[in-house]
């Protein structure tokens, strides 16, 4: 009976040891797992908005971070070398982590996104397809915008003399909207459908652009590399004749 109790007492004890060195073990390894989640990772963080079209550039709109390594998403940039000439699929905002499928080869975006510069500012007016180069036109074309309407003349005593002048040259497109035409619309009639236009141009600009829609009406030119543009300035009726 002592022997018994003695080989128990013992077989509790190592029992106990052993229970204490694996509680010890759990705690360690726990220690080990937080650590490894709060060690610091560089991660490419969004600073600056990036505008849906637009370039990731460090020093720029994002620079490297370091954070928790819990806090950084699987598959978020430490580096742009993946993203050399890639633009953003859509917009990103301040605090953002960068990933690789936010970004593709501008030649793929759709219709809505052109690299815009980030000093200009964004303007839209509604022009039928005939003033649209046929409804051709598209998101990245530089055009001109010629002014056409009447405007009061002080030396034929307040009467309105009608005009048309070239008032912008190498304004960028930046989105084409085509409304469908109404349904049932003959198709040997001329698109009647509405197409908005957006524009990147300057703060002044803009209000030119919005003068013109407003007072008289714009007609859009296709421009080229190669088209010469020199020689405009306002017509009237009495210099179209003259010519």
């Amino acid at each position: 009976m002592r022997t018994t109790r003695i080989a128990a007492a013992v077989v509790a004890a190592l029992l106990a040891t052993a229970g204490v060195v694996m509680v010890m073990m759990y705690v360690q390894g726990a220690d080990e797992r937080a650590a490894a989640e709060l060690e610091p990772t560089a991660v490419l963080i969004v600073t600056d908005e990036i505008a849906e079209g637009s370039e990731a550039v460090v020093g720029t709109n994002v620079e490297l971070q370091e954070l928790p390594s819990r806090a950084v998403a699987s598959g978020a940039l430490n580096d742009l070398g993946s993203l050399n000439g890639k633009v953003a699929t859509s917009t990103l905002f301040p605090g953002e982590q960068v990933f690789a499928e936010r970004f593709a080869p501008p030649e793929v975006l759709t219709n809505d996104a052109v690299l815009i510069p980030k000093e200009m500012v964004q303007v839209t007016v509604s022009l039928t397809p005939d003033r649209v180069i046929g409804g051709k036109l598209k998101a990245g074309d530089t055009v001109g915008l010629v002014m056409s309407g009447e405007a009061t003349s002080e030396e034929d005593e307040g009467q309105a003399v009608s005009f048309t002048q070239t008032i912008l040259h190498g304004v960028l497109v930046a989105r084409v909207q085509a409304v469908a035409p109404p349904e049932g619309e003959a198709s040997d009639q001329p698109p009647t459908d509405a197409h908005f236009i957006t524009f990147a141009v300057t703060a002044a600009d803009a209000e030119r652009i919005v003068f013109a829609a407003e007072h008289a009406r714009i007609w859009l030119t296709l421009e080229r590399e190669e088209s010469d543009i020199s020689g405009t300035g306002l017509v009237t009726l009495e210099n179209v004749v003259a010519s």
